[in-house]
């Protein structure tokens, strides 16, 4: 114990600074996930802060989908409930994913699959379309939207019993993407008196329109928001897109919103795609004219890197990247690089490597007092 305490008290002189510094973006190393069966591809679409992964098994020749879970080192595919196809498309700290099946007839429905059994979701009374679950939040409510037959889309939140239409009436082609803990879902919809696209927050029947983002060029003539996560803490993370002179998307630059103040991150053709609870977000850059993905990168603390430079130097330059998306509380996120699929996991600090001594100092202290 004495060598233990001797250790930590050293490396304690040898950081005299971390506590004082800006914060440490750590290191990640990439781990693959199992390989699946010859013939198929893993497609991880989310990873919760007990490491656990939702996501979709592909077939490569006809790209059938079938949902999976991955936890504690076993993949466990989730079935079709007897029809075509299966996809996740989220997953919640409780470990309940949604996500949609397809029927032997093509009709698309929203699933929900908790405690090992999986079930529809029910629609909202007289829907008749085609329908998908978005989001779900840590309470198990769901976000989803139907393709109604007359035309047109309609959000609906699904409260664990039933599935009720969200009342989007005076709002211009809505498009509603995250929920949080508190059922506050954030979306976008048309200004009302020219061509751009507001985002926006709903709540219980009231919609708060939020401030259009900076504009990064004066020139712009057409700004579009369009919502892609939301947190409990009230943060909005969207894309913003841009037209100068009437020219298709000449700008795409990701921000991060919250209490009346934007912060863009990332450079110009950035898409962010995920944000956690700590207001960090992932995304990936791309060529402005054919949207080939250049590379992921990482909104963390105030600052931006790409993947590149936060993998370790033993896998720089090993991976060529997908996609990456699904970031947890920790840091942890989920991909595609170089055929595989991996969860990325950030390297101890070594700032929490000293913390995670003393706590090992700590707990053998006491273990030694109860002992006498």
């Amino acid at each position: 114990m004495k060598a233990l305490l001797h250790l930590v008290a050293a490396l304690l002189l040898q950081t005299p600074a971390l506590s004082m510094a800006q914060p440490v973006v750590p290191r990640y190393r990439i781990d693959l996930l199992p390989t699946p069966p010859a013939g198929f591809n893993l497609a991880p679409h989310k990873i919760n802060n007990r490491g656990m992964v939702a996501g979709s098994i592909f077939e490569a020749v006809n790209g059938s989908p079938e949902a999976f879970v991955y936890r504690a080192g076993r993949l466990t595919p989730l079935g079709t409930l007897g029809g075509l196809a299966s996809e996740a498309t989220d997953l919640n700290e409780r470990g309940d994913v949604v996500g949609n099946l397809t029927h032997l007839d093509g009709v698309v429905r929203p699933f929900l699959y908790r405690r090992g059994r999986m079930a529809e979701i029910p629609l909202p009374d007289g829907a008749r379309g085609d329908a998908e679950a978005l989001d779900i939040n840590n309470t198990g409510h769901v976000l989803g939207r139907v393709y109604l037959e007359t035309g047109g889309v309609r959000a609906f939140f699904y409260d664990g019993r039933r599935s009720a239409f969200l009342d989007d009436a005076g709002l211009s082609s809505p498009s509603f993407a995250a929920l949080n803990d508190r059922d506050e879902i954030a979306g976008d919809a048309m200004a009302a008196d020219n061509n751009d696209r507001d985002a926006l927050i709903y709540h219980q029947g009231m919609v708060t329109r939020l401030p259009p983002p900076p504009d990064a060029d004066p020139l712009r003539d057409i700004t579009r928001s369009f919502v892609v996560g939301f947190n409990n803490a009230g943060q909005v993370l969207l894309n913003n897109h841009g037209t100068i002179d009437g020219h298709a998307e000449d700008e795409d630059y990701a921000f991060v919103y919250q209490d009346g103040r934007y912060t863009q991150f990332g450079p110009n053709f950035f898409q962010a795609n995920s944000m956690n609870e700590r207001g960090w977000a992932l995304g990936v850059s791309y060529d402005g004219f054919d949207e080939v993905v250049v590379t992921p990168g990482l909104y963390r603390d105030g600052s931006f890197h790409t993947l590149d430079e936060l993998v370790r130097p033993a896998d720089a330059g090993r991976w060529t990247w997908t996609y990456v998306r699904g970031i947890n509380d920790f840091g942890a996120f989920v991909g595609r690089a170089s055929g595989s699929a991996f969860i990325a996991r950030p390297v101890p600090e070594p700032a929490a490597a000293v913390m995670m001594l003393v706590g090992l100092y700590a707990i053998g202290m006491a273990r030694r007092r109860r002992g006498r």
